[in-house]
């Protein structure tokens, strides 16, 4: 995980891992944030964290702050570890079903309310329960919150503790409520509505600068009316989830990042200037430098049909190859051989012997799929499902991951992160108007390409090809329920130069 100089408030610190400052008189010190609490990860008193393909991180998805109480999700584990003060207090076992995505702690009933997916159902249901902290029994009646018919978009606890929800509608309501409050002066790209508390809501808001178009990312809560930026922790690739984020009755917001090493909760500095702070101060820079880039790259966009588009997606999906375990073992790699993993699919075939298989093999950080066969019969290495050691292309190695594999169907110049895809990209504003040959992205984690879409009995399903580290190839996908994959995070995006 990255450290930025925000770290140094950490040497305020009496231990090692962790701070003790969290009461209701906190005093704002410095133009940072304050690092509240800090814990290590994977082991018996701390939470587990596991990184698998496209960044995608498997850890604690919420936490509460409630005095000199911590409640942390420990997702890895099926536990929610209770700290007091500098000590580790206790963990409460769930079942393993519960992903907890949301808690608030009850002082009066010593509980927990928490939101979570139940993970035995096919499609994204969520429930809300209450959780007693002295043995971890579930109390009271288990409400459900959505299911395949409704699809809950929003939702969070007040300062009461009462859950607000939002419900999917067809229509982009709460965006549009959120838009008329940003100030002149943004143009605003794309808003992320996360969290909220009573009379505020926060989001992520992706805008470009009134004088030099610069494109700039901040957090924002809008209180009472009135825009109030607040410092991001460090540049936080992980997802923005509404469990990340608590709003706290003395007025503090508080936000933890987790990571490899450890999960990091900040007490969040108010910008009082009003000025945008976080990345535009941080990486003014390299935006400027970066801007520049994304200019000459526009200028090499190719116009696409959908067909054309269809046909290279096709062409990678059904592609024959001829696989040999000798030839194209790890001798090839030309970086430390264990950075990298075979998929189960070519293991398989460890014999020495030729063998004929179909589709280009799931390889972290590829996506020159057009040189792949002669890469392979020059004996390089299969595929690469390790994603644990360099955030590239380990050399030696060919094949795609999924965001190459979108580079190459649609004939981009470069290869392209589920982070950049908005060059070429823009979101579908209309979420209902997704439509063939769209993409489904995940910043951070995962895309799809979507080759068809249908509505059956008021509900919109979409099939898609993927490239996945799972199965270690490019996968066709039938049948997937929409508002469940929009629920997910993934949001529609369609290409800026289609014919």
């Amino acid at each position: 995980m990255k450290r930025m100089s925000l770290f140094l408030v950490a040497s305020l610190c009496t231990s090692m891992f962790f701070c003790k400052d969290v009461s209701a008189n906190l005093v704002q010190s410095g133009n940072v944030n304050k690092l509240q609490y800090s814990y290590q990860v994977n082991k018996d008193s701390f939470p587990g964290y596991i990184e698998a393909n496209e960044h995608e991180e498997i850890g604690p998805d919420a936490f509460f702050i409630a005095g000199n109480k911590v409640f942390i999700d420990d997702t890895v584990n099926n536990r929610v570890l209770v700290y007091s003060g500098e000590e580790y207090d206790k963990a409460i076992s769930v079942p393993w079903y519960m992903d907890i995505k949301l808690m608030y702690y009850v002082e009066e009933d010593n509980s927990l309310k928490v939101v979570y997916e139940d993970l035995r159902d096919s499609y994204v249901r969520q429930l809300l329960a209450e959780v007693t902290i002295d043995t971890g029994e579930i109390v009271g009646k288990i409400i459900e919150l959505s299911n395949q018919d409704k699809h809950l978009t929003e939702y969070w606890f007040d300062a009461d503790g009462e859950l607000v929800t939002q419900y999917y509608d067809g229509n982009d309501t709460a965006d549009a409520a959120v838009k008329q409050d940003i100030s002149d002066g943004l143009y605003s790209s794309e808003l992320v509505l996360a969290s909220a508390g009573k009379n505020s809501i926060c989001f992520q808001s992706n805008y470009y600068h009134e004088n030099n178009k610069m494109k700039i990312q901040e957090r924002i809560v809008i209180s009472e009316g009135k825009n109030v930026g607040y410092a991001l922790p460090e540049k936080n690739e992980g997802e923005f989830n509404r469990g990340n984020f608590q709003f706290a009755e003395n007025g503090e917001i508080y936000q933890m990042v987790v990571g490899e090493k450890g999960v990091n909760i900040y007490r969040l500095y108010r910008n009082m200037s009003g000025k945008a702070i976080g990345f535009a101060e941080r990486e003014y820079e390299q935006i400027e430098s970066d801007n520049a880039e994304i200019m000459a790259r526009a200028a090499t966009y190719k116009s696409m049909s959908t067909t054309n588009i269809g046909l290279r997606a096709m062409q990678y999906f059904g592609l024959y190859w001829t696989f040999n375990s000798s030839r194209n073992s790890n001798l090839s790699v030309t970086e430390n051989a264990s950075w990298v993993t075979q998929p189960t699919w070519l293991t398989a075939l460890a014999d020495g012997a030729d063998h004929s298989v179909v589709g280009v093999p799931y390889c972290w950080g590829g996506w020159n799929a057009e040189t792949f066969v002669s890469n392979i019969n020059n004996g390089m290495f299969a595929g690469n499902v390790c994603c644990d050691y360099t955030q590239r292309q380990v050399g030696g190695t060919v094949g795609m991951d999924c965001s190459g594999y979108v580079s190459v169907a649609y004939d981009l110049p470069g290869k392209y992160g589920t982070y950049t895809l908005d060059e070429p990209f823009e979101e579908v504003i209309n979420y209902d108007t997704v439509q063939s040959y769209d993409i489904l992205n995940k910043p951070g984690h995962h895309v799809m390409i979507v080759i068809g879409t249908y509505v059956s009995n008021g509900v919109r399903y979409v099939n898609t090809l993927e490239e996945t580290a799972s199965a270690g190839k490019i996968v066709q996908t039938t049948n997937r329920n929409y508002a469940s994959l929009l629920n997910s995070g993934y949001r529609p995006m369609r290409y800026r130069y289609l014919q």
